[in-house]
């Protein structure tokens, strides 16, 4: 009764409201100088549960945007104290001796301390300003999952 009464009132409107009828949005492209320029870092707590302890599982993670290569993933009880994700970055780093130009986050609580360790360190390098070097954005963005060209040069 209510879909009858819409239509009888406008018609377009309802039909745009109509998902099988949603335009998708267009994907765009994602360019990268190459592996190891873009490190993109997010933690997962969807395995946690209710209130964040009824099965405490937490993971945090590392990509390569360019090759979406995991770089690591670390799975803990909590991915939100700052000491502790910025150790399993700095962890990374000692073991692999690599550092990436920027790091792309999202503007969580457990973000800070890797930020500033990594800007420090790009700072110590001294090839960029460490304002640059850390991007904020949300975590949906981190990853392209289509269109996706990678330039080397």
């Amino acid at each position: 009764l209510v879909h009858a009464v819409m239509y009888n009132v406008d018609p377009d409107a309802l039909e745009q409201r109509a998902p099988q009828f949603k335009k998708k949005k267009e994907k765009g492209h994602f360019t990268s100088p190459g592996p190891n320029f873009v490190h993109s870092l997010d933690g997962h707590d969807k395995l946690m549960g209710y209130q964040n302890c009824t099965f405490p599982i937490a993971i945090y993670g590392c990509i390569d945007t360019c090759s979406r290569k995991v770089l690591w993933a670390k799975v803990w009880i909590s991915n939100s104290d700052p000491k502790l994700v910025g150790r399993f970055y700095l962890e990374y780093l000692f073991k692999t001796r690599k550092i990436s130009s920027r790091l792309r986050l999202d503007k969580g609580t457990e973000t800070g301390v890797m930020a500033a360790m990594h800007a420090f360190l790009r700072q110590q390098h001294g090839d960029t300003d460490p304002l640059e070097t850390v991007i904020y954005g949300p975590s949906t963005s981190n990853q392209v999952r289509v269109y996706f060209d990678c330039e080397f040069f």
